[in-house]
């Protein structure tokens, strides 16, 4: 490992551990079996919080997409650190254990929306929350940063405008086209865990079907032109962004610590 990928590392783990400590720990602690009545945010206050402004939306935007290829990537290592932690928890090898993988809306969220003015919403970078044999995979996980990290993933979000929020959830839910959209998140993770698949290998069939998707639900769109704008920077994004987000997943899985 060079002195580059070293510093890079360094730079991950410090933006991992950004957020308001005390919530966090808080939020590892969340039941699927009593889910809360609105979401947890760990930073209630926006002190931890940074907002990045440019007059160039199509830059923000491939910067978000951008963002959640690499939370879907990096949610993928997480499942696969899980299942490997479960199997260890017995000396001798034990088959692939097989578990049900289900999604659901967000639970978590770093910091509240406080963009002010045109960037007004909180938009989540993971591609849906995770239930884990009925359960938030924290809940599930042995170790503090593992807990800790699946947290964070999950919560990570980006402060956008109103329709890119909008189009997310057109996105997820698909309504008019009757898919499911997080299922294939679902699927995805239910091949790391049950299948033990690599999730950089994982990572780009994912991407590809949900680009297929994307162009579906184009067709039904009928509420203006920024939804499809939008919609066009997440299909060529999605594309662009698959090569960092693969070199990025190694140094990731590098910088969680073991326990």
């Amino acid at each position: 490992m060079n002195l580059q990928d070293k510093d890079r590392i360094r730079k991950i783990a410090l933006h991992r551990y950004s957020v308001n400590a005390e919530r966090l720990q808080a939020a590892t602690k969340l039941d699927a079996k009593k889910p809360p009545d609105r979401r947890f945010v760990f930073d209630s206050t926006g002190q931890n919080t940074k907002i990045v402004r440019t007059p160039d939306m199509d830059v923000l935007l491939c910067a978000y997409v951008t963002r959640r290829v690499v939370c879907a990537g990096r949610l993928l290592v997480l499942f696969d650190r899980l299942r490997k932690e479960a199997q260890d928890k017995s000396p001798v090898p034990q088959p692939v254990k097989q578990w049900s993988v289900t999604t659901t809306g967000a639970v978590v969220q770093v910091a509240n929306s406080v963009g002010g003015e045109g960037y007004t919403q909180a938009c989540h970078t993971s591609p849906c929350q995770v239930l884990v044999a009925g359960h938030y995979p924290w809940t599930l996980a042995r170790s503090v940063a593992l807990k800790q990290e699946f947290a964070t993933c999950f919560g990570d979000i980006y402060v956008m405008p109103d329709t890119v929020n909008e189009t997310d959830s057109f996105i997820e839910r698909a309504a008019p086209t009757g898919l499911d959209n997080r299922g294939l998140f679902a699927t995805a993770v239910a091949s790391v865990l049950n299948e033990g698949r690599s999730p950089i290998d994982v990572l780009p069939i994912y991407l590809e079907q949900l680009r297929d998707r994307i162009a579906v639900c184009a067709e039904y769109l009928f509420d203006g032109v920024h939804k499809d704008w939008v919609l066009g920077v997440y299909v060529q994004t999605l594309t662009t962004a698959l090569p960092l987000a693969q070199r990025e997943l190694p140094l990731y899985s590098a910088s969680l610590p073991n326990r």
